[in-house]
């Protein structure tokens, strides 16, 4: 049974995971706009930390699906997680009580 479960998660399938979870995180962080604009006293000033983390999020999934495409599997999960580092440290500094 270890064998089998050892067999589906090679380091292409982990990456493949690693994009979508990225991609989603992009997605995440757009949609924080429309959250935003439901409120009262949006601006753009309010929006622009979400659409840099966006554009951050947006820069890992290209890179980690250049580096899949180039046969660099697990270097694609690697830049996942950086990603997730990144992401984590910019909310925590550019975003008010984030």
């Amino acid at each position: 049974m270890s064998a089998l479960i050892r067999s589906q998660f090679t380091p292409q399938r982990l990456a493949q995971v690693a994009i979508v979870i990225e991609f989603c995180a992009a997605i995440r962080t757009l949609a924080e706009i429309y959250r935003l604009r439901g409120g009262f006293g949006f601006t753009l000033d309010a929006a622009m930390p979400y659409l840099t983390g966006a554009l951050i999020a947006l820069g890992f999934v290209a890179i980690s699906l250049l580096c899949y495409f180039a046969g660099r599997a697990r270097s694609a999960g690697l830049f996942a997680i950086v990603m997730i580092v990144v992401l984590v440290a910019y909310k925590s500094l550019a975003i008010p009580g984030g």
